[in-house]
């Protein structure tokens, strides 16, 4: 099953205190409408990527979401983005207060759990092609260039185990697509990325520490569409 194996809890943040906290602070509150999955792939299950994040945003009056934000870390960047990237792709049915269309808080929770049978499923270290060597260029429909980094811990296969979000390009749609693609390349070569020289591993869960090889940074450099 290649759907995201995932727990939804949909929460809204609406808050009243002193003399108005007996009222109601909407007529109706936003329900989503159209919720788009995060993505989930089996490699991600594979290699235990397991965890809850809580994500932000508001309701705008025309149901779209904005200023995504994340509210609780599952521990995983590649989860938290592909959440956080997913709820900016929702629409909802907007909030009514005083019978006017109004913008709303709302707060919502992804539980990513890996099946048994995704854990013990083999995955091929050549399933994709490996990225060049290098800043990797991406274009998108940018106002202006954008940099990120993510640091990748690899094993002695090279393979990915671990990644984390070191630069942040300042748009979650622009991050999210940098995790998504190093995840998707299962085997880096020898030469690519160049190598971190942060001396600590608190960044990697104890668990997949005495796994790791080497740590490399990939720099990304996203740029306006032609």
């Amino acid at each position: 099953m290649r759907e995201a194996c995932y727990v939804l809890l949909f929460l809204l943040c609406v808050q009243a205190n002193g003399a108005d906290a007996a009222k109601p602070a909407y007529d109706n509150l936003p329900l989503p409408i159209k919720r788009v999955a995060p993505y989930y792939p089996d490699r991600a299950r594979t290699l235990q990527f397991e965890g809850t994040v809580v994500i932000e945003c508001t309701i705008g009056k025309d149901g779209i979401p904005t200023g995504v934000n994340i509210a609780k870390s599952s521990g995983n960047d590649f989860l938290d983005y592909s959440a956080a990237f997913a709820l900016s792709q929702w629409t909802c049915t907007p909030a009514r207060k005083n019978q006017k269309l109004v913008t709303a808080p709302i707060r919502q929770e992804f539980t990513f759990v890996a099946t048994p049978e995704s854990k013990e499923k083999a995955t091929s270290a050549n399933r994709a092609p490996a990225p060049p060597p290098g800043e990797l260029v991406v274009e998108m429909a940018l106002d202006k260039r954008l940099h990120a980094e993510v640091l990748l811990a690899l094993n002695n296969d090279q393979q990915v185990i671990w990644m984390k979000l070191s630069k942040s390009s300042g748009r979650i749609d622009a991050d999210y697509l940098a995790l998504k693609s190093l995840l998707a390349n299962v085997r880096y070569p020898a030469q690519s990325g160049a190598n971190s020289k942060a001396a600590s591993l608190d960044w990697i869960p104890e668990s997949v520490r005495p796994n790791v090889a080497r740590v490399i940074v990939q720099p990304f450099d996203f740029r306006p569409q032609r």
